[in-house]
């Protein structure tokens, strides 16, 4: 009489059982069944920017002699590829406005960074701007206009940079760590200004940090607080930045930003000398250093537009 065979079926015995259990509650992990979120939504050299939707404006517009103005869509995309949320105005110019009937400007209501949207592509708006009248002025045949659209907004960067200092540099023996004389900074920070480079220099119970700022965004700096009126600037509201910051338990640096309480970038980039006091009760030790760098930012896309008499 043959053998039956043996089934190769396992019951799960209660210690199999509980490993299992627990292998799959780890792979979930914690806050209600998502994995950790490790990203870093602090880098990155852009901030807030636009482009014409396809086709709107189009890239030609066919005007009849019917004495009726011609309607075309206007609509812009938008991208906050920064890590800090903002909104702004948008302007327009280029244009003869007895041509092409376009507002002057229209508001951009908050679009989120990739901070609070936790995204890290950024946060994507489609701005439907309306339709507009175009007309041909008589015994005109062709006009090239080119429509630009400028979006200004306020803005900040925020950076934070692991250190050494040494409160006694003079002193002799091992210590924890040894301050750098430069603090890499490379790659951006959410922002389009950046903190480029940091030099430091120890002595006794102070740190001086040169740090450099860079516009590395594409696009324009302007003061912070201008951005309703980015279009229609002078010199003194160019090309300025303000830098405060913190060391150690959030105690403030003093930077030296002179009358303006602003720092002025030449050709996109601009220094400035801050000054923390660590008391010298300690040996070296690292610590973190918060830069936050506040301005407004203006950033532009053009499309032209060829109207033509049929």
């Amino acid at each position: 009489m043959p053998k039956k065979k043996q089934s190769s079926k396992r019951l799960l015995t209660p210690a199999l059982l509980f490993l299992l259990t627990a292998l799959i509650a780890l792979s979930y992990g914690c806050g209600g069944g998502g994995t950790a979120n490790t990203n870093n939504y602090r880098t990155g050299t852009r901030g807030i920017e636009i482009n014409y939707a396809a086709s709107s404006p189009p890239d030609e517009v066919y005007y009849s002699d019917s004495g009726s103005a011609v309607q075309v869509p206007v609509a812009l995309e938008v991208w906050n590829r920064g890590a800090e949320s903002g909104s702004g105005k948008i302007f327009f110019d280029g244009y003869d406005p007895a041509v092409f009937g376009l507002a002057k400007s229209i508001s951009l209501q908050k679009i989120e960074g990739k901070e609070e949207s936790r995204n890290p592509q950024g946060t994507y708006a489609f701005l439907d701007v309306g339709s507009v009248n175009v007309n041909l002025p008589q015994n005109v045949d062709l006009i090239q206009d080119p429509i630009r659209a400028i979006v200004c907004y306020d803005y900040s960067t925020a950076a934070t940079f692991n250190i050494c200092v040494d409160p006694n540099p003079s002193n002799t023996g091992t210590k924890a760590c040894t301050p750098s004389k430069s603090v890499s900074a490379s790659g951006g920070q959410g922002g389009p200004v950046a903190v480029a480079a940091i030099q430091q220099e120890s002595g006794i119970g102070q740190v001086i940090f040169t740090i450099t700022i860079k516009n590395v965004g594409g696009g324009s700096v302007i003061a912070s607080g201008k951005s309703s009126s980015c279009t229609s600037l002078g010199q003194a509201d160019l090309d300025v930045v303000s830098v405060s910051g913190t060391i150690s338990s959030g105690k403030p640096i003093s930077c030296s930003l002179g009358k303006s309480n602003s720092v002025r970038l030449i050709n996109n980039e601009g220094l400035v000398v801050c000054k923390a006091d660590i008391g010298k009760e300690q040996n070296a030790y690292v610590t973190p250093l918060n830069l936050v760098i506040r301005y407004g930012y203006e950033y532009a896309t053009q499309k032209n537009v060829e109207i033509k008499r049929i």
